[in-house]
């Protein structure tokens, strides 16, 4: 999964990025879903923001971008591989509508379920994620732990990232050997 968390964080405007992001999350989280499998772990799948929160405030701009794509353009479109674009582009503008009305209550839950892991309240997710970079490579803290977290987080991600997820819904890995 390593290589579409680079592709998706330096995608050219001209590559899908949705379908990048589709692949990045459904991976993420079937990926952890095997490792706890593998490892004898349960982990429950975590309320999510809008159950904790409510829907967040709504975005006229994205509202009305997303009409005209989906209802005013790609209609019209006669080119398969436009009116794929179009919905591509919808997407990615529902996409940044959530991480404007949910990212900020996801970095603090992140920062919340890192603080046990690393001993300290990390001031944002990127330096939660980087201290538990290195005390997963120095071999600091338990498996169980870690991949409880990863396999939570994996699911907060999904869940955000949704629309595009939706390009291939439900979406999991075939089972592990016995």
């Amino acid at each position: 999964m390593i290589p579409i968390h680079a592709i998706s964080v330096n995608a050219h405007p001209r590559e899908s990025l949705a379908w990048f992001l589709c692949y990045r999350y459904l991976g993420d989280r079937a990926t952890c879903e095997s490792l706890s499998e593998a490892a004898g772990i349960t982990v429950e799948i975590p309320p999510m923001p809008d159950e904790l929160f409510g829907p967040g405030e709504k975005d006229v701009f994205a509202d009305a971008a997303i009409w005209s794509l989906e209802k005013d353009v790609a209609p019209h479109l006669s080119d398969a591989f436009a009116q794929s674009r179009a919905g591509d582009a919808a997407i990615l503008i529902k996409l940044m509508d959530r991480k404007r009305r949910f990212g900020a209550q996801l970095d603090a839950i992140e920062c919340e379920e890192l603080e046990p892991l690393l001993g300290f309240r990390p001031a944002s997710r990127q330096e939660g994620m980087e201290a538990l970079n290195k005390r997963i490579v120095s071999d600091e803290i338990d498996d169980t732990a870690v991949i409880a977290y990863l396999t939570r987080r994996a699911y907060r991600d999904e869940w955000l990232h949704e629309p595009a997820v939706s390009l291939y819904p439900t979406r999991t890995w075939s089972k592990l050997d016995d």
